[in-house]
């Protein structure tokens, strides 16, 4: 994903500690930083940086670091990998698949109509 922010990201990648997974990192990789400049309609021009960002959640260990640049091509292609979307085609595909799947309305009505039957049957019995 493309992200702007203030600082250069200052490496290929950083890890920090997910408080809500306790022994899990999330790993931060960074690709193409650039410096840019935008001129608001007035007052001072705005400065940072935008580069792309990708995300990998990996299990906490001794030398994880050492794992991630011994890896980091692997480990960057995976983070791409769970960021792309879909192929439209692929979505193309999951719809018709939804659609031929649903029920159609004389179905949910015989449903209805069971439940019905069986309520009644229980209200009466009672």
């Amino acid at each position: 994903m493309k992200v702007r922010g203030d600082n250069s990201p200052g490496s290929a990648f950083t890890l920090e500690a997910l408080p809500n997974k306790p022994g899990f990192v999330l790993a931060r990789f960074y690709e193409n930083a650039q410096q840019f400049t935008e001129q608001r309609d007035e007052g001072e021009p705005i400065h940072g940086w935008v580069y792309d960002e990708y995300h990998l959640e990996l299990e906490d260990r001794p030398g994880l670091e050492e794992d991630v640049r011994a890896n980091f091509d692997a480990m960057l292609a995976q983070a791409k990998a769970q960021e792309t979307p879909e192929e439209p085609g692929d979505l193309a595909e999951r719809v018709q698949q939804l659609e031929d799947d649903k029920a159609t309305r004389a179905e949910v009505k015989a449903v209805w109509d069971q439940m019905a039957a069986a309520y009644q049957e229980g209200v009466q019995s009672a």
